[in-house]
Protein backbone atom coordinates (compact mmCIF):
# COMPACT_ATOMS: atom_id res chain seq x y z
CA UNK A 1 0.00 0.00 0.00
CA UNK A 2 1.14 3.38 -1.01
CA UNK A 3 1.39 5.86 1.05
CA UNK A 4 1.58 9.81 0.34
CA UNK A 5 4.23 11.77 2.77
CA UNK A 6 1.81 13.54 4.31
CA UNK A 7 -0.17 10.64 5.58
CA UNK A 8 3.07 8.56 6.28
CA UNK A 9 4.32 11.55 8.70
CA UNK A 10 0.85 11.36 11.01
CA UNK A 11 1.10 7.74 11.18
CA UNK A 12 5.48 8.02 12.68
CA UNK A 13 3.75 11.07 14.88
CA UNK A 14 1.15 8.98 15.96
CA UNK A 15 2.56 5.88 16.85
CA UNK A 16 5.63 7.82 18.24
CA UNK A 17 6.38 7.01 22.00
CA UNK A 18 9.27 9.67 23.23
CA UNK A 19 11.42 8.15 25.95
CA UNK A 20 10.92 8.24 29.44
CA UNK A 21 13.39 9.93 32.02
CA UNK A 22 15.02 8.75 34.48
CA UNK A 23 12.29 9.78 37.51
CA UNK A 24 9.32 8.20 35.53
CA UNK A 25 10.82 5.11 35.08
CA UNK A 26 12.07 5.59 38.85
CA UNK A 27 8.33 6.43 39.62
CA UNK A 28 7.17 3.58 37.57
CA UNK A 29 8.99 0.39 38.38
CA UNK A 30 8.05 1.67 42.20
CA UNK A 31 4.54 1.63 41.63
CA UNK A 32 4.71 -1.86 39.77
CA UNK A 33 6.84 -3.00 42.88
CA UNK A 34 4.09 -1.56 45.47
CA UNK A 35 1.50 -3.61 43.50
CA UNK A 36 3.05 -7.08 43.53
CA UNK A 37 3.49 -6.54 47.33
CA UNK A 38 -0.06 -5.46 47.57
CA UNK A 39 -1.29 -8.91 45.54
CA UNK A 40 0.75 -10.71 47.57
CA UNK A 41 -0.30 -9.70 50.42
CA UNK A 42 -4.36 -10.10 49.66
CA UNK A 43 -3.66 -12.92 48.09
CA UNK A 44 -1.74 -14.44 51.35
CA UNK A 45 -4.94 -13.56 53.37
CA UNK A 46 -7.48 -15.19 50.66
CA UNK A 47 -8.84 -11.75 49.67
CA UNK A 48 -7.08 -11.29 46.03
CA UNK A 49 -10.15 -12.23 43.47
CA UNK A 50 -9.58 -15.21 41.09
CA UNK A 51 -9.79 -12.43 38.36
CA UNK A 52 -7.30 -10.61 39.18
CA UNK A 53 -4.79 -13.38 39.48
Amino acid sequence: MLMSGRALQAKKIRFFRRPKNETKKRAGALRRVVLQKRAAYLERIGKLDDMMK
